[in-house]
């Protein structure tokens, strides 16, 4: 359908439809606006799942490769705050065993 035919469609249904049933068609948008939400929510909440669960996954392999194990809660932030503190740590004892080196020779 081109654009003309569908304004012609929507011009005759205002002229044909009664005062009392507009405001019924309004409430019947407002309910299929909110179905499409409540679809658009379930599929952000399902993706976001499954990126938190690969974020997870993620950081325990690089916690686990910088200290050898993980004990603590399996929640993504405690997960990202432990391996900030182990990385931080591990950038300060490099950069002091390096300053050891240099001001050896």
């Amino acid at each position: 359908m081109s654009l003309t035919q569908i304004l012609l469609i929507l011009f005759i249904g205002i002229l044909v439809t009664n005062p009392s049933d507009i405001f019924i068609i309004i409430k019947e948008f407002k309910k299929i606006k909110a179905y499409l939400i409540n679809i658009k929510t379930s599929i952000i909440k399902n993706v976001n799942e499954q990126l938190e669960t690969e974020q997870l996954n993620f950081y325990l392999k690089k916690i686990i490769n910088l200290e050898g194990y993980y004990h603590g809660d399996y929640d993504l932030t405690t997960i990202k705050e432990k391996y900030y503190t182990l990385v931080i740590n591990n950038d300060l004892i490099d950069n002091e065993s390096a300053t050891d080196i240099t001001e050896k020779y």
